[in-house]
């Protein structure tokens, strides 16, 4: 783990604020869980890639930094299963797997942010959302101090939501992700005629 002492954060939060965190814990591996110290929740701030994250004050909290990386994927006969660790970028993530033939994300393309950030808010875009591919978070909870397998419904997600933002907020990091995307693969396209507009096709 790299403890960094006075920390500047403007180039860590997409707002480009001033402010400088007195330690940020940046965690480049599992083991380093373990050497996380015990901290007031009201003390410390969970940061991916700072995408809408808005430091108000001079002196930030405490920081702590999930740099996990690594992609994995198996399949069986229908899907593709993505095993992604939380510090990836999502747009990397979904660029890599287009040029691998692996289909069904494409509508989650250019959300800013980590891979890690992506259950929290439950990220959606056209018709799509992340727990539409989601099978597996892994957490680590600072209170036992183990990593546990969450699956898509433990996850509680909504519209915008997860238990990530509610219940489990502060207390612990997403490690990694498991996606299972379908190998027979139809794009989504409804969302315009959701929002109540239609394309007609035109001949030449």
């Amino acid at each position: 783990m790299e403890l960094i002492k006075q920390f500047s954060l403007q180039h860590n939060n997409s707002f480009n604020i001033k402010t400088v965190s007195p330690i940020l814990y940046q965690l480049n591996s599992l083991r380093d869980l373990s050497e996380i110290p015990d901290l007031d929740a009201e003390c410390f701030y969970i940061l991916g890639e700072g995408t809408n994250s808005l430091f108000v004050d001079t002196i930030a909290p405490v920081i702590i930094k999930p740099a996990f990386k690594g992609i994995s994927i198996s399949e069986n006969d229908t899907n593709y299963i993505v095993n992604v660790a939380s510090g990836e970028n999502w747009h990397d993530l979904v660029t890599s797997c287009v040029q691998k033939g692996i289909n069904g994300l494409e509508n989650l393309a250019l959300i800013p942010g980590s891979v890690g950030a992506a259950p929290v808010q439950n990220i959606g875009a056209y018709g799509v959302e992340f727990s539409d591919f989601c099978i597996q978070v892994n957490w680590y909870d600072f209170s036992s101090k183990t990593i546990k397998c969450l699956n898509s419904r433990d996850c509680l997600f909504g519209y915008r939501e997860s238990i990530f933002k509610n219940e489990f907020f502060n207390k612990g990091i997403i490690t990694e992700v498991s996606l299972s995307l379908p190998k027979i693969w139809q794009p989504k396209l409804s969302y315009l005629w959701l929002t109540g507009f239609r394309i007609e096709p035109k001949c030449f």
